[in-house]
């Protein structure tokens, strides 16, 4: 198996093309087999300290001449400008909200990344909302900043419960000056039975999820029902004020069995003929491991043959893989178009721009998503209104050079040091390296059949 990581590149291959990517500059540079092949050669060479003979002392050359391997001067230059130009959010900027409005699900699917919210009866009040924006509103004051978000996104647990109808229509009306953008996250059973009760025009994104045909559905869920038909009229509902929609599909042995079956029943219902509904198989994850996907479900091979039993099927459809989260920046970095820049990230949240927040349905701030609800408490709602300014100054100072590990790594501009979240919930630390699949060699190894 040749070496991944060559003189700070990163060696990968595209069907019969060899190819290296600079992990500073992200430059991208095509081989010949034979360079490539050489390329290794040389590089065992230099670590047993053999002398380079004149063609590999070329291709040597040629690659430095062009940029594509930096000298050690070079790079530290390069870190230290990087880092240099690193900004801390003073203004505390906030730009999205999640709001999980219920712990409470129709559903009971044995995947879901929710899952730590099981048997959990939480639900927010009216007052919980207007604590939010009271808090927001206060935020944004402190820091002489217009309250303005970029977006807020609605979710759970499921938010189309009945109890939940009246909280979902004051939000949206609390926050209809704050922003142009409300998402919601749903697995779409009860649209049309609350359309009457909601306006969902005032919605541009929805997130839904449709993992199989009615016997699949119920066979995950838990839930004994067959939903199919109502979820694809909620989609035909909402879909006359053509807002954003996200198909998400999870991809676990059932869904991969049966997924012929799922992409009939949706060319029936027409819905790849739309610009605005994208498809995504998503990956099974766990926001509690370092391991980035739940391998309760799966480890890195079999997720690999699932991936790869599935890619046939796919071919000629408007589906597409969700890479694994810790692959995503690189997985762009390398797929990126011609002339695309491309920043050295050096923080998995960019907290240099925003600071993410979780409302949760218990009255607790959380840095994210990505929390167990004990870890990535930043404040709280309920009984006080308040932001812990102290606990976001932590996450606001990890970067890569605020971890000693991380100043050495080569993949520390695709990496960006890791979740903090999940690396909290596993090592209780937030400045220590969250390296996920980078540290994995089965997955370095086989990095094209993972990103491909």
């Amino acid at each position: 198996m040749m070496k991944r990581v060559l003189f700070n590149n990163i060696q990968y291959k595209i069907g019969d093309d060899f190819f290296i990517m600079n992990l500073y500059s992200f430059r991208r540079h095509r081989l010949s087999e034979v360079e490539s092949n050489l390329l290794q050669l040389i590089d065992n060479k230099i670590e047993q300290e053999i002398t380079l003979n004149y063609e590999e002392q070329l291709l040597l050359k040629d690659l430095e001449n062009k940029k594509q391997i930096l000298d050690q001067k070079t790079i530290s230059n390069f870190d230290l400008l990087v880092n240099s130009s690193i900004k801390v959010n003073d203004q505390m900027n906030i730009n999205n909200i999640t709001i999980n409005i219920t712990y409470e699900c129709n559903y009971n699917c044995v995947y879901c990344y929710q899952k730590k919210y099981e048997n959990r009866k939480d639900t927010l009040s009216i007052s919980d909302i207007n604590n939010i924006y009271t808090l927001l509103d206060t935020h944004f004051s402190k820091y002489n900043l217009d309250f303005k978000l970029d977006h807020i996104t609605i979710s759970g647990g499921e938010p189309l419960l009945k109890n939940q109808i009246k909280i979902l229509n004051h939000i949206l009306e609390k926050f209809k000056n704050t922003t142009n953008n409300f998402s919601l996250f749903t697995n779409g059973v009860n649209i049309i039975k609350y359309r009457k009760d909601i306006d969902f025009s005032k919605f541009s994104e929805f997130q839904i999820s449709i993992d199989g045909y009615n016997n699949i559905i119920s066979t995950i869920n838990n839930n004994n029902t067959s939903p199919f038909d109502s979820i694809i009229k909620g989609i035909d509902y909402i879909n006359q004020w053509t807002p954003e929609i996200r198909i998400i599909t999870m991809m676990s042995n059932e869904t991969i069995e049966s997924f012929d079956y799922l992409l009939e029943k949706l060319n029936i219902f027409s819905l790849f003929d739309h610009d605005n509904i994208t498809f995504k198989l998503s990956t099974i994850i766990n926001t509690t491991s370092d391991k980035s996907i739940d391998h309760d479900f799966y480890d890195y091979r079999e997720y690999l043959a699932l991936r790869e039993k599935i890619k046939p099927t796919l071919k000629g459809t408007k589906y597409q893989f969700d890479s694994i989260y810790d692959l995503s920046s690189l997985s762009f970095k390398i797929l990126r178009k011609v002339n695309d820049r491309s920043v050295n990230k050096t923080s998995k949240c960019n907290t240099a721009e925003v600071i993410p927040l979780l409302f949760g349905a218990n009255g607790k701030i959380y840095w994210c998503t990505c929390n167990d609800l004990s870890n990535g408490i930043i404040g709280e709602f309920r009984k006080n209104i308040t932001l812990n300014y102290l606990e976001i100054n932590k996450y606001l100072k990890r970067n890569v050079f605020s971890i000693d590990e991380c100043k050495k790594c080569d993949f520390k501009y695709v990496c960006s040091s890791g979740c903090p979240i999940s690396i909290i919930n596993s090592k209780g630390n937030v400045l220590v390296p969250n390296c996920g699949v980078f540290k994995e060699k089965f997955v370095m190894d086989n990095i094209e059949r993972f990103i491909f």
